[in-house]
C-alpha cells in the first residue's frame, strides 16, 4: 500500500492563501445569501462554497459541510418559498464531488447523504418530486461512473429508499437502480473472493472437510444468489432476501467458525484480510487472529512453528501502517506463547522470535506537534511498543536480553515520549519487581531514559502555581504564555522543558522561527512583538543575558539566588515583567527536576522519601555546603548501596496511587492529576 505524502509546510501555505482570489459564481453566492440572517447556517454555507471553489479544495471538509447543509439545516431550507431551487445548489455540488473524488470513503459518505436527503424529502408533506428526481439522477449517474462505491454503500439503500420504492411514479426506477447495485455487489464478491480455488491451493493446510465453508461463501452460494436475484421483481423482496455489501463481509468473517482446526481458521482469516472487500473489517479480523494465536501454535508440530512465526511477521509488515496497535497485541501474544513453549521444554524459539521482533522495527514517537485544538499529536503506538517489549522482557524472566538492548538503543536513537497520563510509573514498578539482578547495568541504562521519576501526576503543586501566576499577571492576554500554561496543565510530558526554553529564547532574541514548529497556527499568528506582553520583557531578557554574559539556556540554569541578584540590577519599573522572568525560571527548574535527573537541591529532594535517614541527609547537606567532597561522595555511595539493596530485595514492592480524571471545559482536553507512590 502506498503511503500518502503529507506536508505540514504545504498545509500551512494553503491555509494562508485559502481565501484569496476565489471567485464565487452568482448562483452560489445567492445560495449563501439565503441564510444571511442566521449566522451559523450562513457561515457553514459560505465556508463550504468558498472551500469548494478553492484550487486545492479540501474535499472532505466540503463533503462534511454539504452533509450538514442537506441534513442538519434541512429545516431552514425547506421553510423557504423556493426550497427546490435552493437545495438544487448543494445537490449539484455533491454531484460534482461524487464524480471527481477518488477517495472511496468520501464517495460512500456522499452517497449515504443523498440517500438520507431523499428520505427526508419523501417524508415531507410538500411535493419535492422534481428535487428527488434530480438527486436520483445524480445517484444513477454516479453508479454508472463508479459502481464500487455504491455497492459499499448498499446497506443505506435498504435503510432510506423504502418510502420512495412505494411511490408509483418512482417504483420502477428505484427497483431497477437497487437491483443493479445488488447484482454488481454479488459479482464483486464472487470475483474477488474465489474461495474454491484458494482452498485447492492450500490443500496441505486444509486437510479436513471444507464443504460447509464452500456452501457458505463458495461459488455455489454465489451461483444460488445470482439465480435467486433474477427471479425477484419487488423491491422489498430484493433488500430482504439478497445480502448487501456489509452483510456479505460479515458472512465471510463469521464463516471462519465453520473450520475445524485453529490453524485452518488462522490461514483463512489471513486470506480474508487480503481480500479487497474486507479492508474495512481488518481490525475485527486481527482481533480474531490474536484470540486464536495461542491455540493455533498448540496444533502445530515443532518444526512448523518457525515458519508459522515467519508468516505472522510477513503479514504484520503489510498491516502495520494502519493496524499497528493490533499488530503489537499479536506480537505480545505470540511472544508469550514462544516463551511458554521453552518453559515447557517443547520448543526453544525464543531467540528466533526475539530476532524477528527486533528486525520488524520499533515505533518511535515520530513528529510531535500541537494541532489547532492545542492537543499534542504523537505516534500512539510508541508507548504501546515500549510496554509490549517490556512485558516480553519481564515475562521471559530477562532471557530476552537482546530485546532489552534493542529497546535501549531504539529509545536513545529515536527518542522517547511519555505523558503523565500514561502512568508509566506502573511499568517501572513492574521492572523493579522483576529479577533484574543479572542484568542490573542494562536495566539501569534503560530506566534512566524514562522521564517518569516523580510522584505528582499532571500539573500539581509548584508547577501549577507558577504557570497560573505567569499567565494571570497579564490577565491571560499573552497568547503565548497562556498556551504554555494550558500545555503544562493538560499535556504534562517531558517536551514541556523544550517548549519553556523556546519561549524564553524568544523573549531574548525575538526569533519567531524557533516557535513555529511547536505552536498551533492560531497561537503563532496572535504573537505581537510590539505588544505590552512582549516588548518590555524582551528588553529585560536581553539585559539579563548581557549582565551575566550568558546564553538563554545558561540564564535558566542559574540558581534562584543568582537570578534574583541579576534581576535586581535591572532598571526600576516593570515589576510585573520581572516577576514573569522569575516565574519562567522557576517553571523551567521545576520541569527539569520533574522530568530529568537534574535538581536544584538534592538534599531537599531526598527528604521526600523514607529510604534514607534524615540524619544522613543533614550530613550530606553540611558536607556539600562546606565543599567537603570526600565526605559527600562517601555518603552518596552509602545511599546508593542502601537503594540497591531495596531494588534487589526479592519481596515485591507495593505501589499506591490516587488518580483523578478531569476534562478542561474551555478546550475539551481530558487530563489527569493525582499521586503515584
Amino acid at each position: 500500500m502506498e503511503e500518502k505524502f503529507v506536508s505540514k509546510a504545504l498545509e500551512a501555505n494553503l491555509a494562508e492563501t485559502r481565501y484569496k482570489d476565489i471567485k464565487i459564481p452568482p448562483e452560489h453566492q445567492a445560495f449563501i445569501n439565503l441564510s444571511k440572517k442566521y449566522y451559523g447556517i450562513n457561515k457553514r454555507a459560505n465556508d463550504c462554497i468558498i472551500e469548494f471553489h478553492h484550487p486545492f479544495s479540501n474535499k472532505k471538509f466540503v463533503t462534511e459541510e454539504l452533509r450538514n447543509i442537506l441534513l442538519t439545516d434541512f429545516w431552514f431550507y425547506t421553510g423557504l418559498d423556493n426550497v427546490d431551487e435552493a437545495l438544487t445548489v448543494p445537490v449539484r455540488l455533491m454531484d460534482d464531488l461524487l464524480l471527481s473524488s477518488d477517495i472511496p470513503e468520501l464517495k460512500v459518505m456522499i452517497i449515504r447523504t443523498l440517500f438520507e436527503f431523499t428520505f427526508k424529502l419523501s417524508s415531507e408533506e410538500q411535493d419535492h418530486s422534481t428535487l428527488i428526481h434530480t438527486v436520483l439522477n445524480t445517484l444513477i449517474k454516479g453508479f454508472e461512473s463508479d459502481p464500487r462505491s455504491f455497492i459499499m454503500a448498499s446497506k443505506y439503500m435498504k435503510r432510506y429508499l423504502a418510502v420512495l420504492a412505494e411511490l408509483p411514479e418512482l417504483k420502477e426506477t428505484i427497483f431497477k437502480f437497487t437491483l443493479a447495485v445488488y447484482v454488481e455487489n454479488i459479482h464483486f464478491w464472487e470475483n474477488t473472493s474465489k474461495i474454491d480455488s484458494w482452498l485447492k491451493q492450500e490443500n496441505d493446510i486444509f486437510k479436513g472437510d471444507s464443504s460447509s465453508l464452500l456452501k457458505t461463501v463458495g461459488h455455489k452460494w454465489f451461483a444460488r444468489l445470482s439465480k435467486q436475484i433474477k427471479n425477484i421483481d419487488k423491491w422489498q423482496d430484493l433488500v430482504e432476501k439478497i445480502p448487501d455489501y456489509d452483510q456479505i463481509a460479515e458472512r465471510f468473517a463469521d464463516s471462519a467458525d465453520l473450520l475445524s482446526s485453529f490453524i485452518e481458521k488462522f490461514h483463512y482469516i489471513f486470506y480474508l484480510m487480503q481480500m479487497e472487500g474486507m479492508q474495512a473489517h481488518r481490525e475485527r479480523l486481527i482481533w480474531k487472529l490474536n484470540k486464536m494465536l495461542s491455540q493455533t501454535i498448540d496444533e502445530l508440530e515443532n518444526e512448523q512453528i518457525r515458519s508459522f512465526i515467519e508468516t505472522v511477521f510477513r503479514f504484520a509488515q503489510e498491516l502495520r501502517a494502519e493496524h499497528g496497535s493490533s499488530i503489537l497485541d499479536m506480537f505480545l501474544t505470540i511472544g508469550k506463547k514462544t516463551i511458554d513453549l521453552k518453559k515447557e521444554a517443547k520448543a526453544d524459539l525464543v531467540s528466533y522470535y526475539e530476532n524477528k521482533l527486533i528486525d520488524f522495527g520499533f515505533e518511535t514517537p515520530g513528529m510531535v506537534y500541537v494541532n489547532e485544538d492545542w492537543q499534542l499529536s504523537v505516534n500512539e503506538n510508541h508507548i504501546k511498543n515500549i510496554r509490549v517489549w517490556l512485558d516480553l522482557i519481564e515475562y521471559s524472566e530477562m532471557e530476552m536480553e537482546k530485546l532489552l538492548s534493542a529497546l535501549i538503543v531504539n529509545l536513545r536513537i529515536g527518542g522517547i515520549f511519555i505523558s503523565d497520563t500514561d502512568l508509566f510509573q506502573r511499568e517501572i514498578t513492574k521492572i523493579l519487581n522483576s529479577n533484574i539482578a543479572p542484568f542490573y547495568k542494562k536495566v539501569k541504562q534503560l530506566t534512566r531514559i524514562f522521564p517518569v521519576y516523580f510522584n505528582e501526576i499532571g500539573a500539581e503543586g509548584d508547577i501549577r502555581k507558577v504557570t497560573t501566576t505567569i499567565d494571570e499577571v497579564y490577565h491571560r492576554e499573552d497568547k503565548l504564555v497562556h498556551f504554555l500554561r494550558k500545555q503544562v496543565h493538560t499535556e504534562s510530558n517531558n517536551t514541556l522543558i523544550e517548549l519553556t526554553l523556546k519561549v524564553f529564547k524568544f523573549w531574548c532574541d525575538g526569533n519567531l522561527e524557533i516557535l513555529k514548529p511547536v505552536l498551533p497556527k492560531n497561537v503563532f499568528n496572535a504573537i505581537d512583538k510590539k505588544s505590552k506582553c512582549y516588548a518590555p520583557i524582551h528588553k529585560m531578557a536581553v539585559a539579563l543575558c548581557r549582565l551575566n554574559n550568558s546564553t538563554p539556556e545558561e540564564v535558566l540554569a542559574l540558581d534562584s539566588n543568582t537570578l534574583n541578584q541579576l534581576i535586581d540590577q535591572l532598571p526600576e519599573g516593570h515589576s510585573i515583567d520581572k516577576e514573569r522572568l522569575r516565574d519562567i525560571h522557576l517553571l523551567y527548574t521545576f520541569l527539569k527536576e520533574k522530568y530529568s535527573f537534574e535538581t536544584v537541591d538534592i538534599t531537599e529532594l531526598l527528604t521526600r522519601f523514607p529510604y534514607i535517614d534524615d540524619k544522613e541527609i543533614k550530613k550530606l547537606r553540611k558536607a556539600l555546603q562546606e565543599n567537603d567532597f570526600e565526605t559527600s561522595l562517601k555518603l552518596i555511595y552509602s545511599f546508593m548501596n542502601q537503594l540497591k539493596s531495596i531494588i534487589f530485595n526479592p519481596e515485591p514492592s507495593q505501589s499506591w496511587e490516587n488518580i483523578y480524571h478531569k476534562r478542561h471545559i474551555a478546550i475539551g482536553i481530558p487530563s489527569m492529576y493525582g499521586v503515584y507512590r
